[in-house]
């Protein structure tokens, strides 16, 4: 997977990315922003399970993708209510450059 960053500077010696789980927000875009710092992920495939307080969520945006760990509290978002949405993002502010 590769991300585009344009309004952060990335470290010179950075061999990886991180986002925390709890970064992602739930998106009804439809398709890629113009806007430069927030990035979308669709969700391809994934996975739900249950904690006491939260949704654990592992998804795909791609195929060739790995797992990727979305988690989101039960208060602001009911799997039984809700569908599951086409569209993660996270600000590029969140991203961890490693």
């Amino acid at each position: 997977m590769t991300l585009t960053c344009m309004e952060r500077e990335i470290p010179v010696n950075a061999t990886a990315v991180g986002i925390r789980a709890h970064s992602f927000a739930i998106s009804e875009k439809t398709e890629r922003s113009s806007i430069a710092d927030i990035y979308y992920f669709p969700i391809k495939a994934y996975q739900i399970l249950e904690d006491v307080f939260e949704w654990n969520v592992s998804f795909k945006p791609n195929e060739e993708s790995t797992w990727i760990q979305w988690k989101i509290a039960k208060s602001d978002w009911n799997v039984n209510e809700k569908r599951m949405p086409e569209f993660l993002s996270v600000n590029a502010d969140e991203l961890l450059f490693f």
